[in-house]
């Protein structure tokens, strides 16, 4: 049950999305920088013992500010009870609704239910809150789908196709957000491909590079790993940077009716990446080649989570986010700078697990 008004009134968060890594740096963005905050967090019910536990790594009184709800972001009114949606949307001030693959579950055959569930409840629940100031919808650059050539942030129906399910929800979702504009105070951040975090390693397990980590570590010293020399450009971003600068976006009022793309200026190269992962993992034996489709474990492992990372020949244009951030210090790291610690994060966890 959410508690009544208190005697001051700080601004109220609903932050939507946990324990994804990506909503949980939103959080800690909110409760470092605006120190009387308030921050509702609509979690399910599976994951409500994890989410508590994961609070208790910040500072007492920021764990004070954080009131957790059982729900769901897909269901009607967010799956929560009639008085607690109504207090929710007239106490909220700002939402950041971060849908990532950890969060929703989308498959082939549900994809286009999942996306039109999100893009309604996000749609009515900027209706219901009145006194709403920002709607921050973290969606993502895959929304593209099979695209090639300059993607620009407005754009978002071209007759393109998917084949990862969860993009065309997130399509879908958009198309239900853009039609609400004039209504409704959204802001829209398209990451491309989350990576990790730049400052501690954190990657989560579901996510291609986790797995091409994990892949390069089961690989004998011994054996040769051939690096493919696909010159296509691979579109990661730091988790921490985009939580930094969806969390500036959603401070602006210049950026209210925006779509903003959030990508790495400098993107690498799948075969640059496995030989950041390779230098971390001390694995010396490569050699330059295009990975074979008849490979043995784990190098097919490492094919596939190679293949995963991999998105079509295109250019993700981010002019209006890069004028926005323009002297604010909020810079996308590049991969080189943290890949060894994601290599470290891996091996501590399986460590850890062992």
């Amino acid at each position: 049950m959410i508690e009544s008004q208190p005697p001051f009134d700080p601004v109220a968060y609903l932050v939507n999305g946990l324990p994804s890594l990506l909503a949980r740096r939103v959080l800690e963005q909110v409760l470092c920088f605006e120190p009387r905050a308030k921050v509702f967090a609509i979690v399910h019910a599976d994951d409500i013992d994890y989410v508590e536990r994961t609070l208790l790594e910040l500072e007492p009184a920021q764990q004070g500010r954080v009131e957790l709800l059982t729900g769901d972001p897909t269901a009607i009114d967010f799956g929560l009870s009639g008085a607690e949606y109504l207090t929710l949307a007239q106490r909220v001030r700002r939402v950041h609704h971060v849908v990532t693959p950890t969060a929703v579950y989308a498959d082939s055959a549900n994809a286009d239910e999942v996306g039109a569930a999100l893009g309604r409840e996000v749609v009515e629940f900027g209706r219901a809150a009145a006194g709403l100031q920002a709607f921050v919808v973290y969606s993502s650059a895959g929304v593209s789908g099979d695209r090639s050539g300059t993607v620009l942030e407005e754009e978002l129906e071209a007759g393109q196709g998917f084949a990862r399910p969860f993009e065309r929800a997130l399509a879908l979702m958009e198309r239900i957000v853009r039609s609400a504009r004039e209504e409704v105070p959204f802001v829209v951040v398209r990451p491309t491909t989350l990576a990790a975090d730049s400052q501690t390693g954190e990657c989560e397990r579901t996510t291609p590079l986790y797995q091409l980590v994990e892949a390069v570590l089961a690989i004998p010293r011994s054996q040769v790993v051939r690096i493919p020399q696909d010159r296509a450009p691979l579109h990661l971003v730091a988790v921490d940077y985009v939580a930094r600068a969806a969390y500036y976006a959603g401070r602006r009022q210049d950026t209210l009716g925006s779509t903003l793309h959030l990508t790495d200026t400098h993107p690498t190269t799948i075969g640059h990446l496995l030989d950041l992962v390779l230098d971390a993992c001390g694995h010396e034996r490569r050699e330059k080649q295009n990975l074979g489709s008849r490979l043995q474990q784990p190098i097919s492992d490492l094919s596939r989570a190679c293949a995963a990372l991999r998105t079509p020949q295109v250019f993700y244009d981010a002019r209006q986010m890069d004028r926005l951030l323009g002297q604010s210090g909020i810079n996308c790291p590049p991969l080189r700078e943290y890949a060894d610690k994601v290599v470290h994060f891996v091996q501590g966890r399986q460590k850890r697990h062992a």
